[in-house]
């Protein structure tokens, strides 16, 4: 580690190679945690913090060759294999990064979520886009394989740069996708009120993906972050349209490892329509793949 990395440590995330230039206590803690024989691809170190007014303890993600490890001086070690995951989070807003991840395993959920400073995102994009790949069967990565204008007609260039700085980096060909713009309700007393927020519900051959902003305030607000979630394909058992009382919430229920859990997005009635007539065209996983 260069000096001015070690001065950096002290405040911001960091990237390493190797255990041996983590903090002793962390290290001991990733030393006792990794599996025997786990080949250690990189270790992301997010130093002691207050984060909205409450200290957070030092904590390291430990990426290996088949999934992460999670260490914390306050919490006892988590493991997660990418071939348990349900469903992947990356937040992108400002100056605030998180890591969530969902896994089931012999019939528990276990949930990771890991929130360090947005920096540090360039510093594990490569681990990162590894184990996504792991999670949906796409380690060799990649680039896409080239899509229309059409594919993506009337999609805002915030989304469409997104999906290709978040999405599709895995080698995965892109299906088509739905836009769901803002929507806003106008009250008189209490100001305007969003009720849906811009979100881009993608299929790919391997996955879908949700990208959404956080819900806005007011209506000129510009949202420079994004939140992205991804689901493998080969967990999803079903898709459930559900009415609510001024949209509908588009259900994705998956199912692997003994578990069932449920990922969901809001979507106008065109929205879902466009949507009810991609989701024919995905490819069809293996009968039991995943499950």
């Amino acid at each position: 580690m260069e000096p001015w990395q070690a001065r950096s440590s002290e405040f911001h995330p960091y990237s390493v190679d190797r255990l041996e230039e983590m903090p002793q206590e962390l290290q001991d803690l990733a030393r006792a945690a990794l599996p025997t024989g786990a080949l250690l691809r990189a270790a992301f170190v997010v130093p002691e913090e207050d984060r909205e007014g409450k200290p957070e303890a030092a904590q390291a993600l430990l990426f290996t060759q088949t999934g992460v490890v999670r260490v914390a001086l306050s919490e006892a070690p988590l493991q997660i294999d990418a071939a348990t995951l349900l469903w992947l989070r990356s937040s992108h807003l400002l100056l605030q990064g998180c890591i969530e991840l969902m896994a089931a395993v012999e019939g528990q959920q276990i949930r990771l979520e890991m929130a360090f400073n947005a920096i540090g995102w360039r510093l594990i994009q490569p681990a990162w886009q590894a184990l996504v790949g792991q999670a949906i069967g796409r380690e060799r990565g990649g680039a896409h394989p080239p899509f229309s204008a059409d594919q993506l007609a009337g999609v805002p260039e915030k989304f469409v740069d997104g999906l290709e700085r978040y999405g599709l980096y895995t080698g995965e060909a892109l299906v088509g996708a739905v836009f769901q713009p803002a929507l806003w309700s106008s009250g008189r007393l209490a100001g305007d009120e969003q009720q849906l927020h811009n979100t881009l519900v993608v299929l790919t051959d391997a996955s879908v993906l949700l990208l959404e902003e956080e819900k806005a305030l007011v209506r000129r607000s510009e949202q420079l972050g994004l939140i992205i979630t991804r689901i493998p394909l080969r967990v999803v058992e079903q898709v459930v349209e559900v009415p609510c009382a001024a949209h509908w919430q588009l259900e994705f229920v998956l199912t692997s490892g003994g578990c069932t859990d449920r990922c969901s997005v809001s979507l106008a009635a065109e929205a879902l329509r466009r949507w009810a007539l991609l989701w024919p065209l995905r490819s069809q996983p293996e009968q039991g793949e995943g499950r």
